[in-house]
């Protein structure tokens, strides 16, 4: 599926997708002008308000005229910070209109956390639901950038936190007379956060190609399908790159969307059976909460036809058991990272299990010795490094870090461990910093969890490092049990020395736990555990 005219570096095919060349918020401006009026967009599974096309489209173009006549112009930067709503999007979209940058943000952030990641984007203006509004307001007086934070939830219009007065008043009749502002595709259209895994998160600046080049991929059905009879559920947040480019999809599509403003697994399940859910984009967690809850026998989720899945490697065990058990007609892995700004290898061969595909439209791909940086073939495990249409311009405000993570040739070098095959597959191994150094070896510990997670009373598993003076590191288990199931420490143990070799033992042995940490996006905080790993004696 991969051009490897140049040795041992990969290419995608060339992009022909029939997307016009524009920036998201003329995509998205034309999309919603041209919709179904009365059709609804989109619905939040928790609360049941919804939206129309229509009303997107009309609140979108008022708040971007209210927001041009208090000086919001191309360039600005406008913060998010909001849990998912159904009117989350309409200043994104508003911004989008204007040319000003959006940067969507986490709301559960706390008052320093909030400080330094709108330290990093010195936005003009700041929306936050009523849920942040004490974070934001609180930090407002010491924010001489902001000129305005603006509030708003699912029942109350934008408002001016200052003078409490509806922030668009007045700005009706200009509707019709609206024209989008003219950017350049290399402008940044989003500041979104990287994933904090392994520190604070860096604000990661996505041009307009990235979303374009996203819809593109979409749009053959080879790796998506861009349909108005899709209905997806975004359960991920929408300041999260794959909540983010689903929702842009939606809007392009003029299909419905399902959003969820908070997780709760049998509100999950019920929105798949009452708004008959056929897509989904989720991260690995769900996949295994859904190939061994019980909880999904009770739901019918039949429209359910495709699932994919993105954020971090999944076992093909696991993937065969979801799509059996929900008798899927598609599952598809794909890769890519905050810093990629989309998908760059989606998966597309059915025979291929456990891959996580070919190369997307117009991007290059190689594995590198990350020592020696030299280029790796075939089935040698190295560091994965891309370069295409979508990846980031760089680190706000962090030139250091982004010379970092490009290499002299201009491929994003992405930190993640894989390989590809003779056909130009790519296969996740794991984060390059996870790996565990168990005296001469590398020992992935996605490979430990997905054996863990075979066994009935496993609903969740974490392997991390545990400091060992004669190995080094060696491999130690933090285990969540299935409800109303038992099992032991040494079963669990046995279980992983039958199907590994000698090195990837759990030599540091199991801890059960009622949960895993995560952040917001389901991702397991890893080095929490570690942490605990370090004072944990067997």
């Amino acid at each position: 599926m991969a051009d490897k005219s140049c040795d041992k570096i990969l290419k995608g095919r060339k992009g022909n997708s029939g997307i016009p060349e524009l920036p998201v918020g003329q995509l998205l401006f034309q999309a919603l002008k041209n919709a179904p009026k009365h059709s609804i967009a989109q619905v939040n599974g928790n609360t049941g308000a919804t939206i129309t096309f229509e009303q997107f489209y009309k609140e979108s173009v008022k708040l971007a005229i209210a927001l041009k006549k208090i000086g919001v112009q191309k360039g600005d930067v406008v913060s998010i910070v909001s849990e998912n709503l159904i009117n989350y999007w309409i200043p994104v979209l508003a911004s989008a209109y204007l040319g000003a940058t959006v940067n969507p943000l986490n709301p559960i952030y706390s008052e320093g956390e909030m400080r330094r990641a709108l330290d990093q984007s010195r936005p003009t203006v700041i929306f936050c639901s009523e849920n942040a509004k004490d974070a934001v307001v609180g930090l407002y007086e010491q924010l001489i950038y902001v000129k305005r934070v603006i509030t708003f939830s699912e029942t109350t219009p934008f408002t001016d936190s200052k003078t409490s007065l509806q922030f668009f008043n007045g700005v009706e009749n200009d509707i019709d007379s609206f024209v989008p502002t003219k950017v350049s595709m290399d402008d940044t259209a989003f500041i979104l956060c990287s994933s904090g895994t392994t520190g604070f998160p860096k604000g990661v600046m996505l041009t307009h190609r990235s979303p374009r080049h996203y819809l593109a991929c979409m749009s053959d059905p080879l790796f998506g399908t861009m349909s108005k009879d899709c209905v997806r559920l975004i359960c991920l947040p929408l300041y999260h790159l794959i909540g983010c480019m689903q929702q842009v999809l939606s809007l392009y599509c003029q299909s419905l969307s399902v959003v969820l403003s908070k997780f709760k697994p049998d509100v999950f399940l019920r929105c798949i059976q009452e708004y008959r859910v056929n897509r989904m984009l989720v991260v690995p967690t769900l996949c295994i909460f859904l190939s061994n809850s019980p909880l999904v026998d009770k739901y019918d989720i039949s429209s359910l036809e495709e699932i994919s899945w993105g954020g971090a490697s999944m076992c093909k065990d696991i993937e065969a058991i979801v799509k059996k058990r929900l008798n899927l007609k598609q599952v598809r892995q794909a890769y890519g990272t905050t810093e990629v700004g989309s998908a760059c290898t989606i998966q597309v061969d059915l025979n291929k299990s456990g891959s996580a595909g070919c190369l997307c439209y117009d991007f290059m791909g190689k594995v590198c010795d990350p020592e020696k940086d030299t280029l790796l073939g075939p089935g040698k495990v190295g560091e994965l490094r891309f370069k295409g249409p979508s990846v980031m311009k760089g680190y706000i405000r962090n030139p250091e870090a982004t010379a970092e993570s490009f290499d002299a040739d201009g491929f994003l070098k992405t930190g993640d461990a894989g390989y590809y095959d003779e056909d130009g597959y790519f296969y996740i191994v794991d984060r390059f910093k996870e790996l565990i150094k168990y005296k001469a070896f590398q020992v992935p510990p996605a490979e430990i969890e997905a054996i863990l997670l075979t066994h009935p009373a496993v609903k969740e598993a974490a392997v991390v490092p545990k400091p060992d003076e004669r190995a080094g590191e060696v491999p130690i288990a933090f285990v969540v049990k299935q409800d109303g199931k038992n099992v032991t420490e040494k079963e669990l143990v046995d279980l992983v020395a039958e199907k590994v070799s000698i090195q990837k033992r759990l030599y540091g042995g199991v801890i059960f736990t009622s949960e895993l940490p995560k952040n917001n996006t389901g991702k397991i905080l890893r080095r929490n555990l570690k942490e605990i790993a370090k004072t944990y004696s067997i």
